[in-house]
């Protein structure tokens, strides 16, 4: 039997193969993949060691069609043509929740130990082990959300601060105080509807999947045929009937409480407003966007960190 019969080739899977000549290269110059520079030739000599000959004129076509679609980093001309892999974000993240759900699926057939209700777990953990490390993998998860938590605070003070420099001469002393806690109690409380979206739909997904009709019921229980749509403001009455529910406390007493806090929301949305307003557009434009990615940093942050 040929062991050496040429491959046929077809664009796509020749594409595949040159990309992971840049990692096996990688490997061998123990460099990260993306530092890497290949020639023509390089590439060529590494897939006909390790995938069989491949013709110039389908190798030209593979490598103009990655460079094309952004996949390859074209430079230099000539024999000094050098050609770098890159991968697109959406590509890398794909990949990674890819290769955590993965590794999660995994440790989960040997065990685990958390609680959803307090956002923390830990897969492959054995059974015979879980009692005695359950609190102390609790402890650590607990010190490392305060740290991430300390790091969320000191980097929205940061954009916060940037934002008042910006409106200083442009506002009086008052205004822009008044602005500066408007955009910290607005932060605060989209972070803190968006935390109980997410929070909320990770724990009710865990009931779903062990007992089956629960969201429907306690809905139906609270007197909600649905709750509000992620990134859409919950209505007041939403919230008293939430908080009814969780606290037991009449929403008579709880209703009150809610009004007073939404009329003090909206003087503060009012003040940062002003705030914004007052910076340049060029500025007002970039504090907005950065404003706007606090919300999900804050609430949908999920941190994965593998021991090996």
């Amino acid at each position: 039997m040929e062991s050496n019969r040429k491959k046929i080739w077809t664009i796509p899977r020749l594409q595949g193969a040159v990309k992971a000549t840049f990692f096996a290269r990688a490997l061998q110059d123990r460099k990260d993949e993306f530092d890497i520079e290949l020639r023509y030739r390089d590439m060529k000599a590494m897939l006909s060691v390790t995938e069989g000959p491949v013709s110039d004129r389908t190798l030209s076509r593979a490598l103009a069609g990655l460079v094309a679609s952004g996949h390859l980093e074209k430079s230099g001309v000539g024999k000094k043509t050098r050609y770098k892999v890159v991968i697109p974000r959406s590509d890398l993240i794909a990949a990674y929740a890819k290769s955590d759900s993965t590794s999660i699926t995994v440790g989960s057939n040997i065990g685990a130990v958390g609680r959803i209700d307090e956002g923390w777990a830990f897969y492959g953990v054995p059974a015979p082990l879980a009692n005695r490390l359950r609190p102390i993998l609790r402890r650590e998860a607990s010190a490392f959300r305060e740290r991430v938590a300390a790091v969320l605070d000191e980097f929205a003070e940061g954009v916060i601060h940037k934002i008042v420099l910006l409106a200083r001469g442009r506002l009086s002393r008052k205004e822009i105080r008044a602005g500066e806690e408007g955009l910290w109690r607005m932060l605060q409380q989209s972070t803190l509807t968006a935390m109980l979206y997410f929070g909320g739909s990770r724990f009710w997904e865990w009931i779903e999947q062990t007992h089956p009709g629960a969201l429907s019921l306690v809905r139906r229980s609270i007197g909600l045929d649905a709750l509000a749509e992620t990134g859409r403001a919950v209505p007041v009455d939403q919230f008293v009937k939430i908080w009814t529910f969780l606290t037991g406390i009449p929403e008579e007493k709880l209703r009150p409480a809610f009004e007073r806090e939404s009329k003090a929301l909206s003087r503060h949305v009012a003040a940062a407003n002003r705030l914004i307003e007052a910076l340049p557009r060029s500025r007002r434009e970039r504090a907005l966007k950065e404003l706007g990615n606090l919300t999900p940093l804050g609430s949908a942050l999920t941190a994965v960190i593998h021991h090996l």
